[in-house]
């Protein structure tokens, strides 16, 4: 594993709250956001929690993706949670967005 310049940043945080998270960037050179499996083994190593992950999967559509999501939004909602949203990324960390639940957005 690598000694990047996150390592100091993420470690100062540690010691003061729980951190989660859902994604590292690499900032040796540029910003370069790390490949999802890098981010699991980094977390790991440091004790970072990571974000709930709802689903590893391509999808033929973005109409496919939402009616995931949404399913998701659902189930959460059913069991007394609402969520903000829902991070989608490829696997390089050459792309992520996030699909917003209209429903937890309604309520702020």
């Amino acid at each position: 594993m690598q000694n990047y310049y996150y390592f100091l940043l993420i470690q100062k945080f540690i010691s003061f709250s729980v951190v989660i998270t859902y994604g590292i960037d690499d900032y040796t050179h540029n910003t370069v956001k790390l490949p999802y499996k890098e981010v699991e083994e980094i977390a790991n190593h440091l004790e970072i929690k990571l974000v709930k992950k709802y689903f590893e999967k391509t999808f033929n559509s973005k109409e496919e993706l939402m009616d995931k999501c949404q399913q998701i939004f659902d189930a959460e909602k059913a069991n007394g949670k609402i969520i903000e949203g829902i991070v989608v990324r490829n696997e390089t960390g050459t792309f992520s967005a996030k699909v917003v639940n209209l429903l937890y957005d309604s309520k702020k």
